[in-house]
């Protein structure tokens, strides 16, 4: 196999899980950072399938949808795989993480849909002026952080009935729903889309913590993405 090339933004978004399981996995890729400055004039040059990213090269052909990166990913790192029932009690988890932050979106875009028109089929706001800009991601900070805090219950009432060891989600090692626990977290402390992780779900918190906290590698992966100051999304800068 030739080397994996990862096109994204420079935000932890939908690649910073991708770029952890492979720190995990030991496999080496070329992180290909896309400007979020020329994005909208120049994506059609970088040849995606649906003019979204991220996307992953393999041998010259290219994936996208980000869960289909993140399964081929977990696979080579050996956090998938081993046993089916494990795997489908992690989705459960998954799944439910992935619902929420689905519909908050969709809520929170409806919400402000009035005051901020956006151009049809995307985030990008009809007045695109970083005064504009600014304005709406003060709005959604506040909505983001209200509806994290009321919706993320869920995620403690579903660990509780998959859960038999503090250290991981599922079973006594480290699986793919864990690392999207690390992501939960990290997306917890950015300045615009962050929200009382410890309060709205205690339980799945303290095991997130745990996963951090027992894994070096883990650690020191969050440790440098907090230390950058990158964002987790482009809120602000891009759209």
């Amino acid at each position: 196999m030739s080397k994996l090339q990862l096109k994204y933004f420079d935000c932890y978004g939908r690649g910073g899980t991708i770029k952890l399981l492979f720190k995990l996995g030991n496999i080496d890729f070329e992180d290909v950072i896309v400007p979020f400055e020329s994005w909208n004039e120049e994506k059609e040059s970088y040849g995606l399938p649906l003019d979204q990213l991220p996307v992953l090269v393999v041998d010259g052909f290219t994936l996208c949808q980000t869960t289909a990166i993140e399964r081929f990913a977990a696979t080579k790192a050996g956090l998938l795989g081993k046993c089916a029932l494990t795997d489908a009690k992690g989705d459960m988890l998954f799944e439910t993480i992935s619902d929420v932050r689905q519909k908050i979106s969709a809520g929170l875009m409806g919400t402000l849909a009035a005051e901020f028109p956006t151009e049809p089929g995307t985030f990008r706001l009809k007045d695109n002026t970083q005064e504009n800009r600014d304005r709406r991601t003060a709005a959604m900070r506040e909505n983001y952080n209200k509806m994290m805090n009321e919706k993320c219950k869920t995620f403690d009432k579903i660990l509780k009935t998959i859960q038999t060891n503090k250290d991981f989600c599922v079973g006594n090692e480290l699986t793919f729903v864990d690392i999207q626990l690390v992501s939960l977290y990290i997306f917890s402390k950015d300045v615009n889309v962050g929200h009382d992780f410890e309060k709205a779900s205690p339980l799945t918190f303290k095991t997130a913590m745990n996963i951090i906290n027992n894994n070096p590698k883990i650690k020191e992966f969050v440790d440098e993405f907090q230390a950058s100051g990158k964002p987790c999304t482009g809120l602000g800068k891009m759209y």
